[in-house]
Parts: structure tokens; sequence; C-alpha cells
């Protein structure tokens, strides 16, 4: 090979690597999609006390945000409650420590990782899959009546834990942005101490009870 030869071959491998990178840059934009502003879909469906895990007939994609809000009665002979369930009983099922009765959800698939949703949760989707929810178990006889769970599924473009529908219409953040005002505290670490503190904010259902 001739000196001239090597010369060209050097000369083309960088530019071969900066194509190849810009290529899989332009590939990694095309899949992040637009912002999503609008209001995400609602879907309603009835969570009976007396059954195992209940398949909503949901999908999410890991890293969307479940939204999930619930309201209604249920219970059994020790009395009857709402989706937060009896707080001064808690019984450790599925690997998750919650009031006994209260609304609890899990991705198909994760059989060790359940969530306590009582009356509201967001939830970050750690996995693709299909969204199932139950009562938290008691030993007690003639689990009866249902919970109404409203279940919305949005987009989280910077992935810190907050859809961009919240960051756009409640609380006015930006979406593309972790850390919107540059603090060093992602929005969702702000945010979840004012809920915390003063429940505002809170999601809910827009079509009437």
């Amino acid at each position: 090979m001739t000196s001239l030869q090597s010369d060209s071959k050097s000369k083309q491998a960088p530019l071969k690597s900066m194509a190849l990178l810009l290529l899989g840059l332009l590939a990694g934009c095309a899949t992040l999609g637009p912002v999503q502003s609008q209001r995400p879909l609602e879907y309603v469906f009835p969570v009976h006390a007396d059954r195992g895990w209940q398949n909503s007939g949901i999908s999410v994609r890991r890293g969307e945000i479940i939204h999930c809000m619930a309201e209604g009665q249920w219970g059994d002979d020790f009395g009857l409650c709402g989706p937060r369930g009896q707080p001064r009983t808690r019984r450790g099922n599925f690997g998750v420590e919650a009031p006994a009765n209260g609304l609890l959800m899990r991705l198909s698939g994760q059989t060790n990782r359940v969530y306590f949703v009582g009356e509201q949760a967001n939830i970050v989707a750690e996995r693709p899959g299909h969204v199932f929810f139950r009562g938290n178990a008691t030993v007690a006889p003639n689990p009866r009546g249902a919970l109404q769970v409203t279940l919305m599924v949005a987009r989280d473009s910077d992935g810190e834990g907050l859809s961009d529908y919240e960051e756009l219409q409640i609380w006015g953040t930006d979406p593309l942005r972790a850390d919107s005002d540059g603090t060093g505290f992602t929005d969702e670490e702000i945010i979840a101490d004012r809920r915390r503190l003063v429940g505002e904010g809170i999601l809910r259902p827009s079509r009437p009870r």
C-alpha cells in the first residue's frame, strides 16, 4: 500500500464515524415525538372487592406516567371503606405494606412490584405492560362493593416523573427540562413537596360523577 492510499483511508475513517454519529442523533430525535400538551384520555372501570387482580385493559409503555384516581366504597364484614382502605390495619401483601382493603396496582409481568394507589397516585411505568388493580385483601369474610377507577396514561418527555400535561397545564414548568428553574432539584421533587404539604395540583377526572 502506498503512503497516499494510507493517508486517504485515515481521512475517510473519521468522516465515516461522524456520519454514523449524525445518523444516530437524527434517529434518536425522531423517536422523542412532540410534547403532549392535551389532557390524556380518561378510562373509567370498576374494581371489585371480591376478585383478585383485574385487568383494566389499558397498556402502557416504559416511562409513561399512570394517573390513577379512585372513589366509592368496598369492604367486608369488618366494615366498609374507601380507596385508602383501613389505615389502622396494615397488611404486607404482594411485597407492599399498605392499609387493608386499600387499592393496589401492578403491571403485567411484575409479580414483585406492587403500588399502593389509594384515592390518587401518579406512577411511572417501569416497564411496558397492562395495568391491573385489586384490593389489599384481608382475612375477613364476605368481601363486597366496588371502586370506580379513572386512569389516564401520559407522556413524560423529560423523564423526571411528571407528565407533559401536568407540567404545562397545572405547574407551569418546562416539560423538556427536568430542572426547570435550575435549582438542582427536579420539578418532580419540588412538586412532590407541594403536594404533600398543601395537596394542590392533583389531577382530577373531568367527567361528572
